[in-house]
């Protein structure tokens, strides 16, 4: 589930250099300002570029880096940071916000695309494939969520643990079983269903399965069977 979420910025001249701070209430999804007391602390540590702030008060944890994050007793809620007039009566902010299917809590909503990659390592030389797989990862943008499945024959990305642009050695990326099993069919399910999961919105998503012509033939078929019965789209 996703909305839109609105809430008036009253106080305007008590937020200083026309910055307010707020989180996300996970209970609700609703809109929460911080204190232009606090606010003004939590902008004093992101201007002096620190990695976090402790607000012993709140007894919260806000970090900064990649994107901001408030903890509080080890639960993660979503900050935002935004920008104000204060000259105006009032400002009126807006935050796209979703409940999350896995943890039941709501938090910002950021759009992004969502990409599936099945490999079969039963082809004998698929070492030869490494550099193709890499560069379907590096051309797909940094608001791409990577998804593939813990199988047998199954390439797992090391994504969200790599920095792909400053990748030395291709073997980081892969995490690699020996014991093969040449049937894709129920990985490829397995990967739709996780997709799934974390799928929201009309979010796009992109697929990848490398195999031989055999398996391949399998898919197309089991993909045209779900398309048939509605259980997915080809959007």
């Amino acid at each position: 589930m996703i909305l839109n979420n609105y809430k008036i910025v009253e106080d305007n001249y008590n937020y200083k250099y026309n910055i307010v701070w707020g989180y996300i209430n996970e209970n609700n999804g609703e809109i929460v300002f911080y204190s232009p007391s606090i606010t003004k602390l939590i902008e004093k540590s992101y201007q002096q570029n620190k990695d976090f702030i402790n607000i012993e008060l709140l007894n919260i944890v806000i970090y900064f880096k990649n994107s901001f994050i408030q903890k509080k007793n080890n639960k993660e809620t979503s900050v935002f940071r935004e920008v104000i007039n204060n000259k105006l009566n009032y400002n009126l902010i807006e935050k796209q916000v979703y409940l999350n299917r896995k943890t039941n809590k709501w938090g910002l909503y950021k759009k992004m695309d969502h990409v599936g990659l099945l490999v079969d390592l039963s082809i004998h030389d698929i070492e030869n494939y490494k550099s193709l797989i890499t560069n379907i990862i590096l051309e797909h943008n940094k608001n791409s969520k990577f998804h593939s499945i813990n199988n047998s024959n199954i390439v797992k990305i090391m994504y969200n643990n790599t920095d792909l642009y400053k990748l030395n050695n291709l073997d980081s990326i892969f995490l690699k079983n020996k014991t093969m099993n040449k049937d894709l069919c129920n990985g490829f399910i397995e990967l739709i269903n996780l997709i799934r999961s974390n799928h929201y919105g009309d979010e796009f998503i992109t697929l990848y399965v490398l195999t031989d012509s055999i398996n391949m033939k399998n898919i197309n078929v089991l993909y045209h069977t779900l398309l048939s019965e509605k259980k997915m789209n080809n959007k």
